[in-house]
């Protein structure tokens, strides 16, 4: 007999939010941040950011982008909610990687 997989405890990952993938050029506040594990990327950070008085609810797969996300984290937030004690202002900007030559997203 198979069991549900509601029953088993374990959280569903998409949270019925409906969030803009983090692109190069963006401007924001962010105020939220949520480090999500994900079977295609390894982790995927949920941030919730303000512009202009409106809320954004975004979400980014960019590995750098993630790590830096989880370092506001670490420093400004708390871990359980992933507020932020002050909101941290960014701009996403591209680069390329002068080894490799690969583009990549980081916050500036």
């Amino acid at each position: 007999m198979a069991i549900n997989f509601s029953e088993t405890g374990i959280d569903n990952l998409n949270d019925g939010v409906e969030r803009t993938k983090i692109g190069p050029g963006m401007r924001f506040n962010i105020i939220n941040v949520k480090i999500v594990p994900s079977a295609k990327y390894d982790h995927v950070a949920h941030i919730t950011g303000a512009q202009d008085g409106e809320t954004l609810e975004m979400y980014t797969t960019s590995k750098v982008l993630v790590e830096q996300a989880a370092a506001l984290l670490k420093k400004y937030g708390n871990e359980e909610t992933g507020k932020l004690s002050d909101a941290v202002s960014v701009e996403v900007s591209e680069k390329e990687s002068e080894k490799t030559g690969l583009r990549y997203m980081t916050f500036a």
